[in-house]
């Protein structure tokens, strides 16, 4: 799955290296817009200056859940997946419908997300 040309994207992580490692492999995929956030208030104002056409969103971010920016990102029209080391069954009702990125992930299941999070395809 190659990012399309336009397509900005923000990465909301609280752990650097992992943060680090997303944007490796967007930037393979050919992602150029990329922007990384640690925290719920640069996710903010990343969403607010660059927005974007996708967000990867870890969705435990410190001491709170990452569900405000995932409502934030939908009612924008961005398409979101959640990275998180919980199954889909632990996270609430209204983002088990997201691509979901179980950690750790590989170079393939964050393609597979993609293609589901802007396409509607793949198997995330």
């Amino acid at each position: 799955m190659m990012i399309p040309e336009n397509c900005g994207v923000l990465v909301v992580e609280d752990e650097p290296l992992v943060a680090l490692m997303i944007e490796d492999m967007l930037r393979d995929m050919g992602g150029a817009q990329i922007h990384v956030a640690h925290d719920q208030d640069s996710a903010r104002a990343s969403l607010e200056q660059h927005a974007p056409r996708l967000a990867v969103m870890d969705f435990n971010l410190g001491q709170n859940d990452s569900m405000s920016l995932v409502d934030a990102c939908r009612g924008r029209g961005i398409a979101v997946i959640i990275a998180s080391g919980y199954s889909a069954d632990d996270l609430p009702l209204e983002v088990r419908t997201l691509p979901l990125l179980p950690k750790p992930f590989s170079f393939e299941q964050m393609s597979d997300a993609i293609a589901a999070a802007l396409f509607g395809s793949g198997s995330a």
